[in-house]
């Protein structure tokens, strides 16, 4: 529940949902409700990954983890590749325990051919492109533009030699 999960949160909200999040420790959040991570996977019906991946998080969605997930749920990465267990996933989407798997991050990017969630109908696969708002684009494209003005004046910017 940082920046982007805050965010994420409010984007929820504004849409009707009532939130319920897992973090290291209730951060009191008016309106938002802490629970367990069992309570989270077995109450949710969205469920979005917005932590970093370190030695407590790596694989944190196992086969326990979704196991435990309503049938009609939709689990969302936009994280970290390694949060999740692809082998125990794929069961999960082969079986169609839960609704969905939205991933826009992967363990291996770009993920190879053989990637066990590729090619499942109820998992859906973006290129790492989440982060890219519209605000993002613009400020790459003005920094694209400020070096091409800066090769034909002469005057070379982010010059490496």
């Amino acid at each position: 529940m940082g920046n982007i999960g805050s965010c994420f949160a409010g984007m929820a909200e504004s849409l009707g949902m009532q939130v319920i999040y897992h973090h290291t420790r209730d951060l009191n959040l008016i309106g938002r409700k802490f629970v367990a991570l069992e309570t989270l996977a077995a109450s949710a019906d969205v469920i979005s990954l917005h932590c970093p991946l370190n030695a407590q998080t790596d694989k944190i969605i196992g086969i326990d983890f979704l196991s435990k997930m309503k049938p009609g749920a939709v689990l969302i990465n936009t994280s970290r590749g390694g949060l999740i267990d692809n082998v125990a996933l794929r069961k999960t989407m082969l079986e169609e325990k839960i609704a969905a798997a939205l991933l826009d991050v992967h363990d291996q990017e770009p993920p190879p051919a053989e990637h066990p969630l590729l090619g499942l109908s109820n998992v859906f696969i973006t290129p790492h492109i989440a982060w890219i708002s519209f605000e993002a684009r613009k400020r790459i494209f003005g920094v694209v533009l400020d070096m091409l003005a800066g090769y034909l004046s002469g005057s070379l910017k982010n010059k490496v030699n």
